[in-house]
């Protein structure tokens, strides 16, 4: 028996884990900090681990995108890292733009003047 995700937030994180297994969103004080804040969803990864992904038959190393508190201070109050990461990857999706780590950022940038 099959159970079926009805949050919302779970089916965009699951969405996440899914098409990039090898992305992690840090929480960090500013862009230049040297350490990031661990959050209850933030994945473990070791130094040169890589990663499957299905979806394109690829391989890839961990991919970090820095969030600074700064720079999104009320999307990070509301939402974790990984959470905010996972909200702007559906929305690049959904208007099929191009994910990128500028785009990304841009999305939480729009988000952040609408909250």
């Amino acid at each position: 028996m099959t159970t079926t995700v009805t949050d919302p937030r779970a089916k965009i994180m699951a969405n996440l884990t899914r098409l990039l297994p090898y992305v992690r969103f840090l929480k960090v004080r500013d862009y230049d900090s040297t350490t990031f804040f661990k959050q209850h969803d933030t994945p473990d990864v070791y130094p040169d681990q890589t990663f499957y992904n299905p979806c394109d038959g690829k391989t890839y190393t961990v991919h970090d995108i820095l969030l600074s508190i700064k720079s999104f201070p009320r999307v990070l109050a509301s939402m974790t890292a990984m959470e905010a990461g996972a909200y702007a990857l559906d929305r690049c999706l959904r208007e099929k733009w191009p994910v990128t780590d500028d785009k990304l950022r841009s999305v939480l940038a729009q988000l952040e003047m609408e909250m």
